[in-house]
């Protein structure tokens, strides 16, 4: 009998786990195979030539221009450290703020050398670049030599500008513009000399403050009124001029920019004199209580001088006193309660308080006065008969008040506001409601302002 052979079955066990272990190896054999080693970075990323005569720059970015401007940058903060060093000795001097003027002078310097600036090396690593520049001090030093003597050549041009047309508004512009020439080397001494063929070495830069600070001097401006008086709180515009003029000649001067301040006032101005070396000037308004007061003046020089970092001044020496004093009110009013004159009045009293208060202002005789104020105070039922509320009687009436203001001097109005409809309520009488209705008109007086001063205009 012959016996079929069983049929065979495989280890699914064993196989598994013998393609478990053999793929990893075989995909990692693979990967490691057809990934290149990332190539070293050079020796020059890690360390700068050490060669004295040049400043170098590593620069690394994520695009060539950007490590090429980061190796520009490296150069620029050397350079920054030796221009801070020569300038630390004159900050104080001349009251720099060093870090900004540092920044400004090494920007301008990097700019000017930037076609000396050589690219020494590159390597790119994956998505990162390195650059590796360099600048000749010898060449940096002699670009800057070569354009600090032109620029000195320059500001001794517009000095000899300055002094050859005559003293205006132009010969500061002049010096302003000669120090803006010379400004970026200003850690270097600048000795020059002058006057020309004179034999004389003087420092640019000192000589020029010192031509501003004299020409300052030579400014002599006057208020063409020595005191004013002004009422305090009503627009009442008072004009005057300032004249401007040479202290050696006499000369007008025109377009000399005046500061105006009059303290406490909200006020300041900003003027030039015309051709004719005058400048208006119109004040407004006192807004302080103060009984003297001052309008102060100056020649702005900040507007003249751009590029000198000191303060020059001339003040007027004389500046303007301004006496303060309240209007004189005469008073003219009539206040009635439901037709019958009031016996004990409760606004007129209340008028002439907020006067006082909010104008500084006198009572005084009609003749005397610069105001006319007169005001009609009344009072009227809602209805004629009591209205009956919950059962009880309700007296309602209303409070009515007009109040003028005539210039005393012309006669014509120059203010005028009312107040209507202000309602009073009593439980017993008309007469009651009309005087709860003028205790409210009272409290409304109080808390809106019936004056209002920035409507008060003289019309003279």
């Amino acid at each position: 009998m012959i016996r079929r052979p069983e049929k065979y079955y495989p280890d699914f066990n064993r196989l598994y786990r013998y393609v478990s272990f053999i793929l990893p190896v075989v995909f990692f054999a693979t990967f490691w195979s057809c990934t290149s080693r990332p190539e070293p970075l050079p020796e020059w990323s890690h360390h700068s030539p050490g060669n004295p005569n040049y400043w170098y720059g590593l620069g690394i970015g994520s695009t060539r221009d950007d490590a090429r401007l980061a190796a520009i940058n490296e150069i620029a903060s050397q350079i920054s450290i030796t221009i801070s060093s020569n300038l630390s000795g004159i900050k104080t001097e001349h009251n720099f703020n060093l870090n900004e003027f540092t920044r400004q002078v090494t920007e301008i310097r990097v700019n000017n050398s930037l076609n000396n600036i050589e690219l020494m090396n590159s390597h790119q690593a994956g998505s990162t670049y390195y650059i590796l520049a360099r600048l000749s001090k010898q060449k940096y030093y002699d670009e800057i030599e070569q354009k600090k003597n032109d620029a000195i050549l320059q500001a001794l041009n517009h000095l000899d500008w300055a002094q050859a047309n005559g003293f205006s508004l132009q010969s500061f512009r002049f010096l302003d513009d000669a120090l803006n020439e010379i400004e970026p080397y200003q850690d270097y001494p600048l000795l020059v000399e002058y006057p020309q063929n004179s034999g004389k070495l003087v420092r640019l830069r000192p000589m020029l403050s010192e031509m501003v600070r004299s020409y300052s001097d030579r400014v002599k401006c006057t208020f063409s009124k020595t005191e004013i008086t002004m009422y305090y709180g009503i627009p009442n515009p008072q004009r005057l001029f300032v004249d401007c003029a040479d202290k050696t000649t006499n000369e007008r001067m025109a377009g000399i920019p005046i500061s105006l301040k009059f303290t406490d006032n909200e006020f300041t101005d900003e003027v030039l004199t015309n051709s004719e070396g005058f400048a208006g000037v119109i004040i407004q308004q006192v807004l302080s209580k103060a009984l003297v007061q001052y309008l102060q003046g100056e020649v702005n020089y900040t507007a003249l001088l751009t590029h000198f970092p000191e303060k020059f001044y001339s003040p007027i020496t004389t500046p303007v006193r301004v006496v303060v004093s309240g209007v004189n009110i005469y008073f003219s009013g009539m206040e009635s309660n439901l037709g019958d004159p009031a016996v004990n009045p409760v606004i007129g009293p209340e008028i002439k308080r907020i006067c006082f208060d909010q104008l500084m202002a006198e009572s005084s005789l009609r003749s005397d006065s610069n105001i006319i104020a007169e005001y009609t105070v009344n009072t009227v039922k809602r209805s004629n008969q009591p209205e009956i509320i919950s059962n009880r009687k309700v007296y309602q009436t209303y409070a009515n008040m007009t109040i003028t203001f005539n210039d005393a001097g012309t006669g014509k109005e120059i203010f005028q506001e009312t107040m209507e409809n202000v309602k009073g309520v009593s439980f017993n009488s008309f007469e009651d409601a009309g005087l709860d209705a003028l205790k409210k008109l009272k409290l409304k007086l109080n808390s809106e302002g019936i004056i209002d001063p920035d409507r008060i205009h003289f019309d003279r």
